[in-house]
C-alpha cells in the first residue's frame, strides 16, 4: 500500500519514508477505531519543481496557496521546518499526510539537528520507502547522536544503571521535548511510551 502510494506520483522523489500510527502499530488505539492517516515525508531535489508537476497531477491535494502558483508554495515551504505538507488527501483509497522537503534541508537536519524537527522524526520508527544513500549515511550519524544522548540521560535518571525500556523512551522523547503540541495538551500524553511498548 505504501509502495503504491509513492508510486502514485508523476513529480520525482528522491527519498520517501512513512512514519506514525497509520504506518506503524502504537499502543492506546484500538482496531475498533477508524484507521488513522498514513503520514508520509518526500525528499525532492527542486521543490518548485515537484510542486508544479504535482498541482497539475493533484491540485485537489493543495490549499488555496495554489493559486500562488509553484514558486509561491516552495518559498512558504521554507518556513519554519522547511516541509510543506498536504494533508487530507485522498491517494487509492487512503487517507494521506505528506510533507514535502528539499534534500538541501533535509541533510542539513540530519548533519546538525538545524531544526531538529526530520532528524527527530527519523530517530522513531520509520519506513523508508525510496532510499537516499546521502540520507542514509547521515541519518545513521543522526541515530548515533540521538543514541548516545538518551544512554547520558538514562543513567543520569537511574543512578547509572542502564534500562532498555527507559533508553528507547528517552530517544523517542527528544524530539518532543521542544513541541508545543506536547506541553499544550494537543498530543496524547502516553504518545512515548505508547511508541516505545509496540516498537
Amino acid at each position: 500500500d505504501l509502495d503504491g502510494i509513492v508510486s502514485h506520483f508523476q513529480a520525482p522523489i528522491r527519498y520517501a519514508f512513512g512514519y506514525g500510527s497509520g504506518v506503524f502499530q502504537q499502543a492506546g488505539y484500538s482496531k475498533d477505531q477508524d484507521k488513522p492517516q498514513i503520514d508520509m515525508i518526500f525528499g525532492v531535489t527542486h521543490p518548485d519543481h515537484f510542486h508544479s508537476l504535482n498541482m497539475r497531477q493533484n491540485p485537489d491535494h493543495y490549499s488555496s496557496l495554489r493559486h500562488f502558483g509553484s514558486a509561491f508554495v516552495s518559498k512558504f515551504q521554507e518556513v519554519g521546518a522547511g516541509v510543506y505538507f498536504n494533508p487530507f488527501a485522498d491517494i487509492n483509497g487512503q487517507a494521506v499526510k505528506y510533507g514535502v522537503v528539499s534534500m538541501e534541508n533535509l541533510l542539513r537536519d540530519l548533519a546538525t539537528w538545524d531544526s531538529f524537527y526530520l532528524a527527530g522524526r527519523l530517530q522513531k520508527p520509520v519506513k523508508v520507502l525510496k532510499n537516499d544513500l546521502r540520507v542514509q549515511y547521515w541519518n545513521q550519524l543522526n541515530l548515533k547522536a540521538a543514541a548516545t544522548l538518551a544512554k547520558h540521560l538514562t543513567l543520569k535518571k537511574n543512578n547509572n544503571v542502564f534500562d532498555e525500556f527507559q533508553f528507547y523512551r528517552e530517544i523517542t522523547a527528544l524530539s518532543y521535548s521542544g513541541d508545543v503540541r506536547y506541553k499544550l495538551g494537543g498530543e496524547n500524553p502516553n504518545k512515548i511510551n505508547n511508541i516505545v511498548e509496540k516498537n
